[in-house]
């Protein structure tokens, strides 16, 4: 729940009104267990109808991957994805340096420090759900962020990310506008790092928009 796996789904659901065949890799070290008792979630957000309605109705569009992954694999993964969805209430910034690095343009919530990574439409998409009443600095420098308050306000955070995620929807339908923002992510990606973004394994779907 705090790396946002519910709102992933959210995101699939919407998208899949446009793009019925669209999946989502669901990675994680117990992914699909993280819906049941007695791990992850549990009763708190499984109480919730519309979490069941949407987990069933993406069943078969969702791809289970649990345990241990190598990192060839991993980034297999990322480099075979088109999105790196992590909408969280915290700042994962190794996974999301090497999700650009593979290609993979992030999908991330507005968590403390995410601003530093990702510029709106050019190498990424930031989502506007979180404000300071869960995520925060203090005054001694460091992330202040109050999950209870996270898992608490689910209702209000879904409805932010379905308006937020509509405002972008173009990037995750249209191939073109998704290659646009890859091109400019893969251009700040190599101001920013160096060298440019690994291209060689684009996911399968947009590799004829690639290259027209």
């Amino acid at each position: 729940m705090l790396r946002g796996g519910v709102f992933a789904i959210q995101i699939l659901d919407i998208v899949r009104r446009e793009r019925p065949g669209a999946k989502l890799l669901f990675v994680g070290s117990h992914a699909q267990r993280l819906f049941s008792e007695p791990w992850g979630l549990g009763g708190s957000i499984l109480k919730h109808e519309n979490v069941r309605e949407i987990l069933y109705r993406n069943r078969d569009n969702i791809i289970w991957i649990s345990g241990w992954l190598s990192e060839h694999t991993l980034d297999r993964l990322f480099a075979s994805a088109h999105f790196f969805l992590l909408p969280s209430i915290d700042l994962h910034t190794s996974s999301v340096l090497r999700a650009m690095g593979q290609g993979c343009i992030p999908i991330v919530s507005n968590a403390y420090g995410i601003s530093e990574l990702i510029s709106q439409r050019r190498n990424g998409i930031i989502l506007n759900i979180l404000d300071s009443s869960v995520s925060k600095m203090t005054e001694f420098g460091f992330t202040n962020t109050d999950h209870d308050a996270f898992i608490s306000r689910f209702n209000e955070l879904r409805d932010r990310l379905s308006r937020e995620i509509r405002q972008h929807l173009d990037i995750l339908v249209e191939p073109r506008s998704w290659f646009q923002l890859f091109q400019t992510m893969n251009e700040e990606f190599d101001r920013r790092f160096g060298r440019p973004v690994d291209t060689k394994f684009l996911a399968k779907p947009l590799q004829r928009t690639a290259v027209e």
